[in-house]
């Protein structure tokens, strides 16, 4: 896919395709960019989307490593009833799964924005799906890894009570859109 295939960031505002919680955060995300580059870390003040903050996770990305998440909010570690913080997202992918699931969050730190309908199966055996927005910060460490927001806007909020497939539940979103930045 050609990166001018791939629409701008700004489409998801305008066609008001963002449920109120990622758009929020979109809308803060954005604030941040100066002369068009990718907002670093520090400038992200949690206290400005406070109300928020249990729906939000931090992962760290290392290309073809690691996808580490080093903060994830309470409702999120409710929803799927385990401690995200800490744990490498890869080892809880499917090792069909993992290759793609690099590759995603390779082009994401890599400048593109992804918006995509998610699904988890929880620690009781349900399908728990959401949908979640995830933004790159701009600033790359010397080892080549990154900071990446994931928003989980629950609003739309699915459980099913059989998951069918954990494999493709837990390996890929169920739809899933980059955008560019």
């Amino acid at each position: 896919m050609t990166n001018t295939a791939i629409p701008a960031l700004d489409t998801l505002l305008e066609q008001g395709a963002l449920g109120t919680a990622n758009r929020q955060v979109l809308e803060y995300w954005q604030s941040l960019r100066k002369n068009g580059a990718l907002p670093v870390r520090t400038d992200f003040n949690p206290g400005r989307v406070r109300s928020l903050l249990n729906r939000l996770c931090l992962f760290e990305a290392r290309p073809g490593k690691s996808l580490t998440c080093r903060l994830a909010g309470s409702m999120v570690r409710q929803g799927l009833g385990m401690e995200l913080s800490g744990m490498d997202y890869m080892d809880y992918t499917p090792p069909a799964y993992r290759k793609q699931r690099m590759e995603v969050y390779t082009q994401i730190i890599g400048g593109l924005a992804m918006c995509n309908r998610r699904g988890a199966i929880t620690t009781n055996g349900r399908e728990l799906i959401w949908d979640e927005l995830v933004l790159p910060f701009g600033d790359m460490r010397e080892d080549g890894s990154c900071q990446v927001l994931v928003m989980a806007d629950i609003a739309d909020l699915e459980y099913h009570e059989q998951a069918k497939d954990a494999g493709t539940v837990l390996g890929a979103p169920r739809s899933a859109q980059f955008y560019r930045i």
